[in-house]
């Protein structure tokens, strides 16, 4: 149910806001991340449901590697991206690890800026496949790695 005035979608956002700081305040650092995540929700005019928000953000965290940024705050707002984006988050999560494995099989690397380039490839409804995305960032990101790496040229 989407709120009908700006005055409701900022109230709904602040409720989400304050139950997120309530329930996460020791696992999250920095309280903007909380503003990130309960803005992704009032966007989207989804109700942020918090004990299954928190099992998919647990979820996330147990499902990669010991050194992963996603064992991090992180994961919170993966799991908001998911939880709004997608009918099926836990499944989405395993397509948003295959494309984020592909991009690092391409020379990115590890860590929260590919996560973040994840997102936005699949949160892109172009019709190009995933595959085909991920090839053409891996040749995006070589070229300019490969410039950056040109000395500087004096005029």
């Amino acid at each position: 149910m989407l709120p009908e005035t700006i005055q409701q979608k900022v109230d709904q956002y602040r409720g989400f806001y304050i139950s997120l700081k309530n329930e996460l305040k020791w696992k999250v650092a920095d309280p903007k991340q909380f503003m990130a995540i309960a803005s992704m929700y009032a966007v989207k005019g989804k109700s942020l449901q918090l004990q299954p928000y928190i099992e998919l953000s647990d979820y996330i965290k147990n499902q990669v590697g010991m050194f992963s940024t996603l064992k991090s705050s992180q994961r919170f707002t993966i799991a908001a991206m998911l939880d709004t984006c997608y009918e099926n988050p836990k499944e989405t999560f395993h397509v948003f690890l295959d494309v984020y494995d592909q991009l690092v099989q391409g020379g990115f690397t590890r860590g929260a800026f590919t996560y973040i380039a994840t997102s936005a490839m699949l949160s892109n409804e172009s019709s190009r496949s995933h595959k085909e995305m991920v090839r053409r960032s891996v040749e995006i990101y070589q070229g300019m790695k490969k410039k950056a790496s040109l000395p500087y040229i004096k005029r």
